[in-house]
Order: structure tokens, then C-alpha cells, then sequence
């Protein structure tokens, strides 16, 4: 069975698209084992696919403090450890709008700080707690 069984239900009731509040209330409302799920794949899809960069430029950055939170329901401090290194440069509270991201300082794009992080956290995510998949689908 894939872990995708229970991201897939909850799949379209959820917007990364439309703003904080949106997505704040759309996600509260599913299941905590899919509100982790949820969130660990739009991350690992992301930066699997371009990278920590594209991660934050893209709407899909509203929700890294779930991912965050995430990694660490799913048995994997050290990929955790990678995200929350990703969002220190965007200080605290961490600016979940697209907007006030791409307002962001410069050090928060840093390439080649998010492209080290990038290369981290694909290792990571291969071996840590059996890999994503396998700590994925263990999630009840």
C-alpha cells in the first residue's frame, strides 16, 4: 500500500495557490496523518524536482512549518534538521505568503547555501528511517 492513499483523498480540498488563511483552514481540517503526508511530499516533490529554490519560490513554500513538523512525524530529525536550516534565512515568524518570500533578503537565496541544503537533504531522504517511502507508509 502507498502512502499516497491517504494524500490522495485530501488532495484537492487543500490550496497552496490562495494565500495563508486559506491554506491554514483547509489543512486543519484533514486527518493528522495526512496533514503530514500532505505536506512531506509537497517538500521532498519540490526540492526533488528543483531544489530548496524552487521549494521557496513557488506558492508550495506556504507550507514549510508543517513540512518541518512533518519530517519530524514521519522519524526523520536529520531531514527535518535540513528544512529548518532552509527556512533560517527567513527569520522568524517564517513569511508564508509568496510575496513577502520573494521580499525576502537576499540571503535567503543564496544558491549555493539552498543548493548545499538540496544535496543534503536528497541523501538524506534516501536512507534516513528507511527512506521517505518506507517512513511514509508505516505512518498511521
Amino acid at each position: 500500500m502507498s502512502y499516497w492513499s491517504k494524500v490522495e483523498p485530501y488532495w484537492d480540498d487543500v490550496s497552496i495557490y490562495d494565500g495563508e488563511e486559506l491554506f491554514l483552514d483547509q489543512f486543519s481540517r484533514l486527518p493528522k496523518v495526512s496533514q503530514t503526508l500532505f505536506a512531506a511530499h509537497w517538500l521532498q516533490s519540490e526540492v526533488g524536482n528543483g531544489g530548496f529554490f524552487q521549494f521557496f519560490q513557488n506558492d508550495t513554500g506556504v507550507l514549510a512549518p508543517e513540512a518541518l513538523s512533518a519530517f519530524k512525524e514521519l522519524g526523520m530529525p536529520k531531514c527535518a534538521d535540513i528544512v529548518a536550516r532552509a527556512m533560517e534565512p527567513y527569520g522568524h515568524p517564517y513569511p508564508r505568503g509568496a510575496k513577502a518570500r520573494e521580499e525576502s533578503p537576499d540571503k535567503c537565496w543564496d544558491w549555493e547555501f539552498l543548493d548545499r541544503l538540496s544535496g543534503e537533504f536528497h541523501a538524506c531522504i534516501k536512507v534516513e528511517n528507511g527512506g521517505f517511502e518506507a517512513a511514509a507508509i508505516s505512518m498511521r
